[in-house]
């Protein structure tokens, strides 16, 4: 079994309601339960500066709680890295300290290209690899459709998000780093800036890769409603990836009644993916790559490839 600990008792980490995420739901919502779950994983603990939110979520998933890393004594071979972004450098330095096998952070890896390119330079001298919770690279039906779209003739892409260009469109930027080739240019659409994510403003934003010189990111106002919907228009129709990417869905064209052309045929033709099962997904990867060296689906270089758009459109 490999000992993991978990730094940060908040919501992706350990302490969602106990409605949504506890022992005795279906759905795996936070780290703590995707290890408690794991036959292959024990949960040594979860580390909280804030006492009374470790001894909570350590009592909630039966481990023991810390408020220091360093006050674990095991050897641990998997750390969790979910505190909040600004955070994560300093944090990340203190992990080598007990040097784990392997480090899981969530996403982003850091808020600046710079802090980014520091955290991996280092943990590459320290020979300890990064795997970043990026949940949709994970979805085995979300990997295919990828792999295909890289065959595909692209016309152009909308993506429609809310909370933050940095903390969720990053989200869709990793995903089109796999299919659309090399980045080439960007740029901040004048447009009304969305002010529904503290310090991070929701932003709308034209890309330019190699494959498709016309990708929007949109931003709606998350005070309205939660989004995140993908529209890719392909030559012989539409892919829309919806429903927080639980939803694919393919409209193929169909001739028309009325003129020598034809039009979209809206008639569902698509699957339902398992994007419920992205932190189970995220750990056998883990797992696979400390037991047989199997490559990790996303590292701290994906990452830095999403920072270094940020940097360049100037952020």
């Amino acid at each position: 079994m490999y000992n993991t600990i978990i730094i940060s008792a908040g919501s992706i980490g350990a302490l969602k309601p106990d409605k949504y995420d506890s022992p005795l739901t279906e759905n795996i919502l936070t780290h703590a339960h995707a290890v408690y779950n794991n036959d292959e994983l024990k949960l040594i603990g979860i580390v909280d500066k804030d006492l009374k939110k470790a001894k909570k979520a350590g009592d909630k998933w039966s481990c023991f709680h810390y408020g220091n890393i360093n006050e674990c004594k095991d050897k641990i071979d998997i750390v969790v890295c979910a505190v909040n972004t600004e955070y994560h450098k300093e944090v990340m330095k203190q992990i080598i300290q007990i040097d784990p096998r392997i480090v899981i952070a969530e996403k982003p890896l850091t808020n600046s290209h710079k802090d980014c390119k520091y955290i991996i330079d280092f943990y590459e001298k320290h020979g300890i690899p990064i795997a970043v919770n990026f949940p949709r690279r994970y979805i085995p039906e979300i990997q295919n459709l990828m792999i295909s779209l890289r065959k595909r003739k692209i016309q152009n892409i909308n993506v429609q998000y809310v909370r933050g260009f940095q903390r969720d469109a990053c989200h869709a930027i990793d995903l089109l780093n796999q299919f659309l080739g090399e980045y080439k240019d960007g740029w901040i659409l004048n447009v009304e800036k969305i002010l529904d994510n503290p310090d991070d403003a929701t932003l709308t934003a034209h890309l330019i890769y190699d494959k498709c010189d016309n990708v929007i990111l949109q931003g709606c106002n998350g005070k309205h409603y939660s989004v995140f919907d993908i529209k890719i228009m392909v030559d012989n129709g539409l892919i829309e990836i919806k429903s927080h990417s639980s939803v694919v869905s393919f409209y193929g064209l169909k001739a028309t009644e009325y003129g020598n052309f034809k039009s979209l045929d809206y008639g569902f033709d698509g699957f339902y993916t398992s994007m419920n099962k992205h932190l189970i997904y995220l750990y056998k990867n883990v797992v696979n790559h400390l037991k047989h060296k199997e490559k990790l689906i996303c590292t701290g270089a994906d990452a830095l490839k999403v920072q270094r758009i940020y940097k360049e459109i100037g952020l």
